[in-house]
């Protein structure tokens, strides 16, 4: 069974906070509203709940909502893109010739290669 675990990106300070870091300040994260309040129940737009997805990249490193990844499934077949839940799965969403396309982790995430990517790799 998978570890449930979340990070919060917050989009003006451009940094994560995970919950050790909430439950000590004055905000909440609310689990099922995907959302994080402040103790006097003010919703913060610009924080963003990201879900771990109980996986690990080629380092060691744990990947989640919203991660760039690298997903090499030979040496010179790789894609790049967003981590996203979608139809009840964690997976990929890619441009792939000019259209996006969702690849979920379960057909691929057991014989393919994973890597998160800063975002100046992406390009």
């Amino acid at each position: 069974m998978r570890e449930v675990k979340f990070r919060v990106y917050d989009t003006k300070r451009k940094n994560y906070m995970y919950p050790n870091d909430l439950e000590h300040g004055d905000y909440s994260l609310g689990v099922l509203s995907g959302e994080v309040r402040g103790k006097y129940g003010e919703v913060f737009p610009n924080f963003i709940v990201e879900q771990f997805t109980g996986i690990k990249d080629k380092n060691g490193q744990e990947i989640y909502e919203g991660d760039l990844i690298k997903l090499t499934l030979t040496k010179d077949v790789y894609h790049k893109g967003k981590v996203i839940f979608k139809n009840g799965a964690f997976g990929i969403n890619r441009i792939y010739l000019g259209a996006k396309r969702f690849t979920p982790f379960c057909y691929c995430a057991s014989y393919c290669e994973i890597e998160i990517l800063k975002d100046e790799e992406t390009n």
